[in-house]
């Protein structure tokens, strides 16, 4: 059987600093492949082969090269830069069309693509915000190469590309507006931690028993996904989770510390800001869709259907809020508290607002007793 091409391609982004990143370069075995100053670091890469890079780093690579008997190929970017090459001999041609050629990253991974590579690893590739060589590059809008990234996905596919850490396809593919994570990087926020909205297809996991009659759509759910409360627990390692949304601030935190210690990429949403945890922790929209309720009074479910309707999802789809017995309180049934909010939010709601709530089982959810 032929062997599988693979190749690992390291962008500059911050991520790739992380020791579960640095730790799986170390331990990659096949080829490596470099953007810009990246060939700086090439004693701590086996099997570097390849650098891409704007002029300035291609043609200090030439003379790094040479000085240091290293055998790596060097490609430029754009090849109006060659006449300023010194050695231009030594600068190798890329296959990807000029007006494919953007950002460096993206470039490297069409060269890939065109050269059928099987697999194709990315690390450091962050779309954005701080970066190991270039200061201050957190403080520019890189909008554009998200713009740059969606061209690759339409023109080249990202079947054989897969992000290492946070897997930003999930967003490039999406709907959503080129800045959505410009605008979390700007304002010196994490746009690395993954729960963003990338789709309009959320589904919402409650405690309610009646879950466990639906887990083949659970596990075999492709778009947005929340989980309620301590339900991150259970289903850890089965399913991809994107947020934990949860009234309660213990369980925020400790989900929180659950997600450092296994290296998990959901964000976490409670109804205020916690203390010593305000840049892990997301607080709940400002938003209400039912007014006169403060939302840190609502229970998990209720103020979860609001942060959805808030965030605009065209189907919101929810498993365990029927009237079974909730797990938190066996042999009981919902309170009264959680169906009068949802009362609320049905009444104030835009009737096409609300034909977006799908309550998957028997009964209907709550809409029985409106």
């Amino acid at each position: 059987m032929k062997e599988k091409k693979r190749v690992l391609i390291l962008g500059n982004g911050v991520s790739r600093l992380e020791l579960k990143h640095r730790d799986f370069i170390k331990d990659w075995t096949n080829e490596i492949w470099v953007c810009n100053r990246g060939y700086l670091e090439h004693k701590d890469f086996q099997n570097f082969t390849r650098m891409i890079g704007d002029f300035d780093p291609c043609n200090k690579a030439v003379t790094y090269k040479e000085c240091h008997n290293l055998n790596f190929d060097i490609y430029l970017r754009y090849e109006g830069w060659r006449h300023k090459i010194c050695q231009s001999k030594q600068v190798k041609q890329l296959d990807v069309p000029d007006e494919y050629r953007a950002d460096s990253g993206s470039t490297f991974v069409i060269q890939a693509i065109l050269e059928k590579y099987d697999e194709i690893y990315v690390i450091g590739m962050d779309l954005g915000g701080a970066d190991i060589y270039v200061t201050g590059l957190h403080k520019e809008d890189k909008s554009d190469w998200v713009d740059w990234w969606r061209r690759v996905a339409r023109d080249f596919s990202l079947d054989k590309v897969t992000f290492v850490g946070m897997d930003h396809k999930k967003f490039i593919l999406s709907d959503n507006p080129r800045d959505s994570y410009a605008k979390m990087y700007l304002e010196g926020k994490d746009h690395l931690g993954g729960g963003f909205k990338c789709s309009d297809n959320l589904l919402i996991i409650g405690n309610g028993e009646s879950r466990f009659l639906h887990a083949d759509i659970i596990h075999n759910w492709k778009d947005d996904l929340w989980v309620c409360d301590k339900l991150y627990l259970q289903y850890y390692g089965e399913i991809i989770i994107d947020r934990v949304m949860t009234s309660h601030t213990g369980i925020a935190i400790l989900s929180y510390l659950f997600k450092q210690k296994n290296e998990l990429n959901y964000q976490i949403y409670t109804n205020k800001f916690v203390k010593n945890y305000n840049k892990e922790v997301h607080c709940f929209s400002n938003t209400s869709t039912a007014r006169n309720v403060p939302k840190n009074k609502w229970c998990t479910y209720s103020i979860v259907i609001n942060q959805a309707l808030v965030e605009g999802y065209k189907k919101i789809n929810i498993i365990g809020f029927d009237s079974l017995s909730d797990e938190a309180k066996p042999k009981k049934a919902y309170d009264k508290k959680f169906i009068a909010e949802y009362k609320i939010i049905y009444k104030e709601q835009k009737i096409e607002d609300i034909k977006t709530l799908n309550f998957i089982g028997e009964p209907q959810g709550f809409l029985h007793i409106i």
